[in-house]
């Protein structure tokens, strides 16, 4: 018998692994079908989000799908010229206990120059649960501007707390502000290299103790669901 309990254990690990891979492909077929209606119900119409390939990948014990060419545009201070970020190669893994990573990868080629715009790129690394998480590296880069950021992200009590350096600040901020109000700008924030804070009070999201977003327009982008 005890010759044959080392067969019956790997007969049973290999069932398992075979069932956990069939359940977490049927999801991600599942998630995959339903996300182009859910991007319409969860972004406003002045934002737009594109990919190509979006697929669900080969995973054991996680539910994983990744998506190509991903960006995300919206208007700017000029109508001609919208903003763009640009996120490249975007993956998302949820493992079997509910632990998620997500990586988003820009490449040079995914992040040149459009005759509209330059867009942001943006390369990110992340980990948490669904409604917390931790931001190992979050780059962000365009033109002669860099900002590499880490910290918390709590979806529940509706928190950000990240930290970091930038250069380039002042004149990135520009495509965001209008025009007349660009010199306020450039008497809060710098050029040079500098630190950079991204927080929350209890009504807005701040970059460098500004108010920018308010946070129920930020965080209500967090309802995407499968039914």
């Amino acid at each position: 018998m005890r010759f044959k309990l080392p067969v019956i254990i790997s007969f049973m690990i290999c069932i398992f692994l075979g069932a956990s891979y069939g359940i977490h492909t049927y999801v991600a077929q599942k998630i995959i079908h339903q996300i182009p209606s859910q991007i319409n119900h969860v972004f406003p119409p002045f934002i737009r989000l594109n990919y190509t390939d979006l697929k669900a990948e080969n995973c054991i014990l996680s539910l994983c799908f990744s998506a190509q060419n991903v960006t995300v545009s919206l208007p700017g201070n000029q109508a001609d010229k919208p903003i763009i970020f640009t996120f490249g190669t975007v993956r998302i893994e949820r493992h079997i206990t509910g632990f998620y990573r997500i990586t988003a990868h820009t490449t040079k080629e995914e992040s040149s120059t459009t005759k509209s715009s330059i867009p942001i790129q943006i390369d990110f690394e992340g980990t948490g649960t669904k409604n917390q998480g931790t931001v190992q590296e979050l780059l962000f880069q365009q033109n002669q501007f860099q900002a590499r950021l880490s910290g918390t992200v709590n979806i529940s009590d509706q928190s950000i707390h990240l930290k970091g350096r930038t250069v380039g600040l002042a004149q990135f901020t520009d495509q965001f502000v209008p025009p007349d109000l660009q010199f306020i700008v450039h008497f809060l924030l710098q050029d040079k290299p500098q630190e950079i804070t991204i927080t929350t009070d209890d009504e807005w999201i701040r970059v460098m103790d500004i108010p920018l977003i308010l946070k129920k327009d930020f965080f209500n982008l967090n309802q995407f669901s499968i039914k």
